[in-house]
């Protein structure tokens, strides 16, 4: 035979050869992809099931039930190929004793649909105790390539673990730096006021206007009464008009009466498909005596006819008013949306001789939902409890009792405030609210067992402004934490976020330790303090984030860790990320990516709020974030 062919049938024989390794090597390739591909499928389905599961814990057929659920939604039903578990694992610390396991497979026990979970028998032992939950899924997946070497199909086995917090410590950290702008104390400063350091107050863009004013006056430019006349102001008795003397420097109206004559200023205006109005002004005791008082009242009026009579709205006595310009706020329950007009009055009473009371920024707005909203408000910044200060007493209303000839106080705001109703329009009774209803979510949880549970999980309250303030260390006394929420609070100073953060998770310490730990953290900010002496940044110029207040807050972060706490943050305001600044040599870095390392590097969940108004659902989410998570 030729040398030549000789090497040419070895070569075909060598070709052959390798073409056989290649089919093999790319066969192997494909079929290893597919696997990989079927148990990442898989994977998300189990994860998603027990995740599911997970919230029905500790109702072992409600919780079997959600799973099967989940995995037919994604297309995984028991059968020939496809075989599951659900494990209810071991309780070390159940009443009467570790009960072991308890296993739910798909075909011994015949569960296929989620109806088949009611069929269950769950042992008494078993009932009520198990917060964790895994789903085991195996699925057959049928080769193709490896087929050719005698592998038809191998199994692909994953699992998913999920538990429901039994009990938990729960350190709330709410930001209530100057840039909230107003607190439950009546305090607040102006964006234009310079802190104590002579640096202007940062407060950007967290306003939230919800109400609508209707009438608006503040007597600047009129010289005598025809000028109140002529903006249509009836007067009646003795009126006078000051000038240059009043708390902001304008106009303002004087009203005088003695025994036979009583002052009256009367304004009319139509309040068409409004429903909800209220009704602000300043006022100065100029010489009242203690049986003297201002009466406040008003009526519906048609604009034609004879109206009714004069309903009061509330009455100021010589006691009661201030010798200083105080704003006032008042509720006008009118209440009919198809009402025309009204008109309020106001008036002197039982006056002797004297110089009367000054009025002044007269303003009526519609702030829906004021029943719901304002009433609340004007309680909390009269009350002094609390460490609040306190300028006059005032009867608590129930806001949703009173009837339209209730006489409703006046409550008075701090003199340095301002409006009370900007006070609806900004964060931080927006944030007090949303945080007591989250902790009213988490009190309701213990009632969906029969018969409902005492109370277990534990709340701690912090601020954090300068420095950060233990207001209550962990406590069941969800009551105590509520009240201090809407009367202990004031909103002052600067923001140093990793303060807080280390008096939260100092209260964490101290917690059981047989419970799960989290922080909520709330800001509007980013810090330019750190320390627990409230240091100031200097480089980068204030009030931006330095070094120090970021490492100061990596400090918490690895403090955090070392507790096993899981941080969940929020951010209020575009603020957070419109302003942007160098941290972390990334220069667009903002407030928003702080948060995100905070919570992703403690196992928790940063979440963005523009306004107030995504507040509770975000609470919301926080609190089931809470009860369930994947542990594995």
């Amino acid at each position: 035979m030729d040398k030549k062919m000789m090497e040419g049938g070895q070569s075909i024989v060598i070709i052959a050869m390798a073409f056989v390794a290649i089919v093999a090597f790319v066969g192997f390739a494909l079929d290893s992809g597919l696997i990989y591909l079927n148990r990442i499928w898989l994977g998300q389905a189990v994860d998603a099931a027990s995740l599911a599961a997970g919230y029905d814990l500790p109702n072992i057929k409600g919780a079997c039930a959600r799973a099967v659920e989940y995995l037919k939604a994604n297309d995984y039903i028991a059968n020939s190929d496809f075989e599951f578990d659900i494990v209810f694992p071991n309780v070390a610390d159940a009443p009467g004793g570790d009960p072991g396991a308890f296993v739910i497979n798909s075909i011994f026990n015949g569960i296929s649909k989620p109806e088949d979970c009611s069929f269950l028998t769950v042992p008494t032992e078993h009932q009520a105790v198990h917060y964790q939950v895994q789903v085991v899924g195996r699925q057959q997946v049928q080769l193709i390539f490896m087929s050719i070497l005698g592998f038809g199909e191998i199994e692909a086995g994953i699992e998913g673990l999920a538990e429901r917090t039994r009990r938990f410590d729960v350190a709330l950290v709410l930001d209530n730096s100057w840039s909230m702008k107003h607190d439950t104390c009546g305090y607040n400063r102006t964006l234009s006021t310079p802190d104590e350091e002579g640096y202007s107050v940062y407060a950007a863009n967290n306003l939230y206007p919800v109400c609508t004013e209707i009438v608006g006056d503040d007597f600047e430019s009129y010289i005598d009464t025809t000028d109140l006349e002529n903006a249509m102001w009836y007067t009646d008795g003795d009126i006078l008009l000051h000038t240059n003397s009043s708390h902001d420097n304008s106009s303002w109206v004087q009203m005088r009466a003695d025994s036979s004559n009583q002052g009256r200023l009367v304004m009319t205006f139509s309040v068409l498909g409004q429903e909800e109005i209220a009704l602000f002004f300043w006022a100065k005791d100029e010489s009242l005596e203690s049986d003297d008082y201002l009466d406040v009242q008003w009526r519906v009026w048609d604009g034609t006819g004879t109206a009714p009579g004069w309903v009061p709205l509330s009455r100021l006595d010589g006691n009661y008013i201030k010798d200083a310009w105080t704003q006032y706020g008042i509720v006008m329950p009118n209440g009919a949306a198809d009402t025309e007009f009204l008109q309020i009055r106001f008036l002197t009473r039982n006056a002797e001789t004297f110089e009367g009371i000054g009025i002044d920024d007269v303003t009526i707005k519609h702030c829906p939902p004021v029943r719901e909203e304002l009433l609340p408000v004007l309680q909390y910044k009269s009350g002094g409890s609390g460490g609040c200060p306190t300028n006059a007493d005032a009867s608590p209303i129930d806001a949703h009792t009173y009837a339209p000839q209730t006489m409703i106080p006046m409550v008075p705001v701090d003199v340095y405030s301002e409006p009370v109703t900007e006070f609806l329009e900004l964060p931080m009774y927006h944030i007090l609210r949303s945080t007591d209803k989250f902790i009213d979510l988490i009190d309701e949880r213990r009632f969906d067992t029969t018969p409902p549970r005492e109370r277990e999980d534990q709340f701690s309250l912090t601020t954090f402004s300068n420095t950060g303030l233990l207001h209550y260390d962990l406590t069941l006394d969800y009551e105590a934490i509520k009240t201090t929420l809407f009367t202990g609070i004031r909103a002052e100073s600067n923001t140093n976020i990793g303060d807080g953060m280390r008096i939260g998770l100092d209260t964490l310490t101290s917690g059981r330790p047989t419970t799960m730990h989290f922080m909520v953290l709330l800001t509007d900010g980013w810090p330019n303090r750190y320390s627990s002496s409230g240091t100031r940044c200097s480089t980068p110029p204030y009030p931006y984030p330095c070094t120090e207040t970021l490492d100061y807050i990596d400090a918490q972060i690895d403090y955090a860790n070392s507790q096993n706490a899981t941080i969940f943050a929020i951010g209020l305001g575009n603020d957070l990320v419109d302003v942007t600044f160098n941290a972390y040599g990334d220069p667009s870095f903002n407030g928003l990516k702080l948060l995100e390392r905070i919570a992703h590097n403690t196992g928790g969940e940063a979440y963005f709020a523009p306004t107030t108004d995504e507040l509770e659902q975000i609470f919301e989410w926080i609190a089931e974030a809470i009860f369930v998570r994947l542990r594995e």
